[in-house]
């Protein structure tokens, strides 16, 4: 039954199928007619129709080319600058391996604190740069200072 009809009889079969697909393809199978045929490839691209404008719809797509143009340099930059920090990290883990590797193999041309001798120790003699008198009190008040100072200078005198 092709005929003038063939475009609102593929319509009401889509219309009339819309909600079970399984059902016309089905159909299809059993009848092999081709308004049964047309009417799942228009529900198929119905679907990816929709399926498209949702994904479309779904993205940030940028509507100017200026934003477009900005879009596409900004991840270049963001791309560079990973490139660039994935260089730097692995220079400085190569060098930390490298000393690593140093320092197990003992190699006496490594310096450092562990390859510096010790210097000799210097000790203060006698308290330091101001000597304690062994067994004396230290005054705890400025009045006791006083007293003890004066006592001190009758004795020179």
């Amino acid at each position: 039954m092709i005929g003038a009809n063939l475009g609102s009889e593929v319509q009401d079969k889509v219309d009339a199928y819309r909600g079970n697909p399984a059902a016309l393809q089905k159909r299809y199978m059993q009848s092999q007619e081709l308004v049964d045929l047309l009417a799942m490839q228009k529900m198929k691209s119905e679907k990816a129709a929709y399926a498209r404008d949702m994904q479309l719809k779904m993205e940030n797509k940028p509507t100017t080319i200026a934003q477009q143009y900005e879009a596409e340099l900004t991840g270049q930059t963001k791309n560079d600058m990973l490139k660039n920090v994935g260089g730097v990290l692995k220079n400085k883990q190569a060098m930390a391996q490298k000393n690593i590797n140093k320092v197990a193999a003992g190699d006496p041309r490594v310096s450092g604190v562990a390859a510096n001798p010790l210097p000799p120790v210097v000790k203060a003699a006698g308290g330091g740069i101001i000597g304690f008198a062994a067994g004396d009190k230290v005054p705890t008040t400025y009045e006791e200072l006083v007293k003890e100072k004066k006592a001190e200078l009758k004795k020179t005198i």
